[in-house]
């Protein structure tokens, strides 16, 4: 039993289709891959002995001959096993025995081109023995009666046969050695055609990257010289964006690595070590790239701290404002705590140019006594803290 696959499902639908169209019975799958393993041997039991024929007869492309030439007739196309059409020779050859209708009609089509091809000739190979129709072997003598010199019929021995088929199988694995050969190189074509445009394409993502690393180092530099203020959430999000390219750049370029050396015949220790090599050569040429990348992560982390230090002063301040208006303070004191309060970093989070908080402030004692001595100086009752 022949195991079913997609590929024969699709065939025989294919084939069942045909059948449908033409109102004909179509035969089980079974049956139909019988017939059609069946009709395969038979074509290549006729192909076999076809080349090896012509070849033993000097019928090559050398000397103008051809293999499935089609030949005009007023019958329609013929198509002639082997044929020169520079002398108008055509040749059939049967391997065994044929369909009767389609070899007599081979011949009906064979007999116009005689007639309607100035100097044309045809000639039959048939094999001794072979099981040929009675009515297409009478066709067969009566066209080599009526044609003589332009139509002949020559019959080979079994040996013969046997010969021209050795020959013939030689010449199909040369041929599908070749193919093989063919296609194998195609193949490496194609592989060596996608390798130029991956490494290509991955020169310009490394360009891209450099000067993107290039131009935020230079935005930073400048920003940091004239303390301008630096936005550490797109710096963070740069940081990212070039750290995740440059992990895929190199994850890109270890697999053309290793591409690469086994295309070289090299693998397991060998290979590993020579991966190593060039990893650390590629690293050391991106250098000034790796540290500009470095630079931004820790000005993206410096940034990132000073906004979240920025963030708790102003939370701090704005909770000593809310402090001194439930503690009752004066307007005129609440304005005045504000105005001293700013620039000031929250308890414990040391703010980038903000003065240092004292203990005694930190600790609320006499920072409330300065409250309360501030307002004895402008007159004002205290309130009760």
């Amino acid at each position: 039993m022949v195991e079913w696959n997609d590929r024969l499902e699709e065939q025989y639908r294919r084939y069942g289709g045909e059948k449908w169209m033409r109102g004909l019975p179509a035969r089980g799958r079974q049956n139909w891959y019988r017939a059609r393993t069946q009709w395969q041997r038979v074509q290549q039991k006729g192909n076999r002995f076809r080349d090896g024929m012509a070849l033993l007869r000097g019928q090559t492309p050398a000397r103008g001959y051809q293999k499935e030439v089609r030949l005009e007739t007023s019958l329609g196309l013929r198509i002639a096993d082997v044929a020169n059409v520079t002398t108008s020779r055509s040749s059939e050859y049967k391997a065994g025995g044929a369909q009767k209708d389609t070899t007599l009609q081979q011949l009906a089509k064979d007999e116009r081109y005689i007639r309607e091809t100035p100097g044309a000739s045809v000639d039959w190979t048939i094999v001794q023995g072979a099981r040929i129709d009675k009515e297409v072997h009478a066709k067969l003598r009566e066209l080599e009666a009526k044609y003589p010199g332009q139509f002949k019929v020559q019959e080979i021995s079994r040996e013969q046969l046997r010969l021209a088929l050795t020959v013939g199988k030689n010449l199909e694995k040369r041929r599908l050695a070749k193919e093989k050969e063919v296609r194998e190189l195609e193949k490496a074509k194609e592989e060596k055609r996608r390798q130029d445009e991956k490494t290509k394409a991955l020169e310009k993502r490394k360009e891209a990257l450099a000067r993107t690393v290039k131009e935020k180092t230079r935005q930073l530099a400048i920003a940091e010289e004239k303390s301008l203020a630096i936005d550490a959430g797109d710096v963070t999000r740069t940081h990212k964006s070039v750290t995740k390219e440059i992990r895929s750049i190199r994850k890109a370029e270890r697999s053309h690595a290793k591409a690469v050396l086994r295309d070289m015949g090299l693998n397991g220790e060998q290979a590993k070590a020579m991966e190593e090599v060039l990893a650390r050569g590629r690293e050391n040429q991106r250098r000034e790239l790796t540290r500009g990348i470095e630079a931004m992560r820790k000005t993206a982390e410096r940034e990132a701290r000073a906004q979240a230090a920025r963030e708790a002063a102003s939370r701090w301040q704005r909770q000593q404002l809310e402090l001194a208006k439930q503690r009752g303070y004066a307007p005129e004191l609440r304005t005045i705590m504000e105005l001293m309060n700013q620039g000031r970093p929250a308890p414990g989070i040391p703010l980038p140019g903000a003065p240092v908080q004292a203990p005694e402030v930190v600790r609320d004692g006499r920072a409330k006594q300065h409250a309360l001595e501030l307002e004895r100086r402008r007159g004002l009752e205290p309130r009760a803290l």
